[in-house]
């Protein structure tokens, strides 16, 4: 029993994720060190890059473990596309192209939602077939109790530990319309897909566009160049940051003056970067967030 001083002080319980001390895929991009939850908008006006980024940082954070799930009503005639598929099949990743989230009354998302679930389902059942340990079943042989045998002593790991953890899915909204930003069944998918270790990255040119509680499950934002002043100040207001919006339109204007450079927003953590490299804010403005 717990004397009742300890009952005052809170006492964490230590959950250790499996594989929590072998390094995530790209995780150096992004400066993470947990591997969910993390979802990723990409935002920029056209011909900006952003379609670059994204495949940048999905081909650096996945390998054959991952199933890709795409949404894009291009995929099938851009030329972009046609080396990317290339760069998949080359390293063995499946993939899976829904033309948009929505389609001829389908919901495609929720489509690949239950798909996901049921894979990891049957992988987790699959798994627990292995590792169950002998039946502890009552036996009676002439009336007597009979013990069950001991159970087989732990197995010993007949294959290496990964070099790197990754994500069992990744979802890409390529080229998302205002429509698709507004879908409750995105702001369902950003806040649950998790559970079935996955990510979304989102592609679009109007951010502002999404739900308040699609904002709220965002972790990281993209930014390349070719906004307005006054469409930055919608992003600065949508996305309640600290720094006042000078600052904000300083720095922007300063990680954006070539094109495929990016201003990245780390929400969890309110940190800044210049494409992967960290800001620092204090020295670069004289502000602390």
């Amino acid at each position: 029993m717990p004397k009742d001083k300890d009952i005052l002080h809170v006492k964490p319980i230590n959950v250790k994720p499996p594989h929590s001390d072998i390094p995530i895929k790209g995780a150096k991009m992004w400066d993470r060190k947990t591997l969910y939850p993390f979802n990723v908008f990409f935002c920029a006006p056209t011909s900006s890059g952003k379609s670059q980024l994204a495949w940048h940082t999905i081909l650096n954070t996945i390998d054959k473990r991952t199933t890709l799930i795409i949404f894009s009503t291009t995929a099938t005639v851009d030329l972009l596309y046609e080396k990317i598929f290339d760069k998949l099949k080359s390293r063995k990743i499946q993939y899976m192209i829904f033309p948009g989230l929505i389609d001829n009354g389908v919901n495609n998302l929720q489509v690949a939602i239950d798909s996901m679930k049921d894979t990891v389902q049957h992988e987790r059942e699959d798994f627990e077939k292995k590792e169950s340990p002998q039946s502890n079943q009552v036996v009676f042989f002439n009336g007597h109790h009979v013990p069950p045998p001991p159970p087989p002593p732990p197995k010993e790991p007949t294959t290496p530990l990964p070099k790197t953890v990754v994500p069992r899915f990744v979802i890409l909204i390529d080229d998302a319309t205002q429509a698709d930003l507004r879908s409750v069944h995105l702001s369902y998918a950003l806040r649950t897909c998790r559970q079935y270790n996955c990510q979304i990255f989102i592609s679009s040119q109007g951010v502002t566009h999404l739900l308040p509680q699609s904002f709220s499950n965002l972790t990281h934002a993209c930014f390349g160049r070719g906004f307005s002043r006054k469409m930055l100040e919608a992003i600065h207001g949508k996305f309640q940051l600290g720094l006042e919006f000078d600052v904000f339109w300083g720095l922007y204007l300063l990680c954006t003056e070539e094109k495929y450079n990016f201003l990245v927003l780390d929400l969890r953590n309110n940190t800044y970067y210049r494409n992967f490299e960290k800001l620092d804010i204090f020295k670069l403005t004289g502000e602390n967030v």
